[in-house]
């Protein structure tokens, strides 16, 4: 069956509003990239170690992961487009803070609340992209605006260089800000607007259990530490069971218990 034309076809107003949605993402994976690059350059500037400036880089990446479970239940709860705005609102304020930090300890705790906002907003960008175009403009789509994300490990890594030698570290941050407020306004005006679609509360044993096991598999993994990795496998292994108890769980498991889902995974 032919679809509407609506619902194939690609407009201008479409492709405006998703590549917004795709500077948001793209603001995820170029900060993480930047820092990587320039750490040695951040460490020399606040007279610090390597291997502590190391946890600028690993603390965003942790909790980057921590808060990917916690995007569903959050757009499901406060909004799908409200959730996106208020997380590009708060990698702004993050990033400036960054720019702004005035101890190494500091920045490391300002990335963790950098990579929490960015946790959040690459899903409800990525669930947002996904309800406007629609199925049968995705493909297409995606084949485009895919484009930037993957460019975004590449152009961070000739970006932190040049930012940290030429114009300093706090560049390194700088960056993100008009970028992340253009999304901001743009996003305000483009965006469709939705109520919440489910007010069941947070499932806060399974957040406790998601936000320390994923950040310690991942870390475990990342830093050859298998004692981290066991006991985030663990407490991962733990957050499985209980979801499949919970009748309101954080990461709803059951449906991989449905067939036709699982025929379209294979």
């Amino acid at each position: 069956m032919i679809g509407s034309p609506d619902e194939e076809q690609l407009t201008p107003e479409l492709w405006g509003t998703a590549m917004i949605l795709t500077v948001g993402g793209f603001l995820s994976m170029f900060t993480s990239t930047v820092v990587t690059v320039a750490l040695g350059t951040i460490a020399a500037g606040f007279r610090a170690s390597l291997g502590t400036a190391q946890w600028i880089a690993t603390g965003y990446l942790l909790a980057l992961a921590a808060m990917v479970p916690v995007s569903g239940w959050a757009c499901r709860r406060f909004g799908t487009t409200r959730v996106w705005l208020v997380c590009v609102g708060l990698f702004a304020v993050f990033s400036a803070l960054c720019a702004a930090a005035p101890s190494v300890e500091a920045l490391i705790a300002f990335r963790v609340l950098q990579g929490a906002a960015g946790g959040l907003l690459v899903p409800a960008g990525q669930i947002l992209f996904a309800t406007m175009v629609g199925p049968k403009r995705l493909g297409r789509m995606m084949a485009v605006l895919s484009i930037p994300i993957y460019l975004a490990p590449v152009l961070g890594t000739l970006a932190g260089s040049v930012l940290a030698e030429r114009f300093g570290v706090p560049w390194l941050f700088l960056v993100n800000v008009p970028l992340a407020l253009l999304c901001l306004l743009l996003g305000r005006k483009r965006l469709p607007r939705e109520g919440p679609a489910d007010t069941r509360p947070l499932d806060w044993r399974g957040l406790a259990l998601t936000v320390t096991g994923l950040p310690l598999l991942v870390y475990g993994f990342a830093e050859a530490a298998p004692i981290a990795s066991g006991a985030g496998a663990i407490l991962l292994a733990v957050f499985v069971v209980t979801a499949l108890r919970s009748p309101a769980p954080l990461l709803d498991l059951r449906l991989f218990r449905d067939r036709t889902f699982s025929s379209a995974r294979g």
